[in-house]
């Protein structure tokens, strides 16, 4: 004899349907209908079809920069900028123009040494040495000039 499980069923509104039926009628996942169950919920939260958060009126608005006119979403994109950051930057004050634009800041650090001021990178490519070992020299408590030496 085989063992059948019989599909678990809810009632709601004078319906009878299988929590599979009830997935596919209102367009709630499975797992989402199971897990509100596990908590208990009543049916009614349980087959609740949650609304989307309301748009932002903000977001949607057309403003013109460099002579196009679009959303500031599609501005965001179009400059390779996440659009939250864009709408964040404009939020804490930001002009357009500035919060479309890239950071300029240069990351990579410099060492001065005599008179010139080279990133590290470049000092071990002019130096024929490796960035790693300059950074080691450094980390180790050498200063510029002792880790600006030429192996030798």
């Amino acid at each position: 004899m085989a063992f059948t499980k019989t599909p678990r069923t809810l009632e709601f509104d004078n319906q009878v349907l299988t929590l599979s039926q009830w997935s596919e009628a209102l367009g709630i996942p499975l797992i989402t209908i199971r897990k509100r169950l596990a908590r208990e919920l009543p049916t009614s939260e349980v087959l609740q079809v949650k609304q989307d958060p309301p748009q932002d009126p903000n977001r949607s608005i057309l403003v013109t920069h460099n002579g196009v006119s679009c959303p500031i979403r599609q501005h965001a994109m179009q400059a390779g900028l996440d659009p939250d950051m864009v709408f964040l930057r404009l939020q804490r004050g930001a002009d357009l123009t500035e919060a479309l634009s890239r950071p300029t800041r240069d990351y990579n650090r410099k060492l001065s040494y005599a008179g010139q001021d080279l990133t590290i990178s470049q000092w071990a490519h002019r130096l024929g040495i490796s960035a790693s070992c300059i950074y080691q020299r450094i980390s180790s408590g050498k200063t510029i000039p002792e880790a600006l030496k030429e192996e030798g």
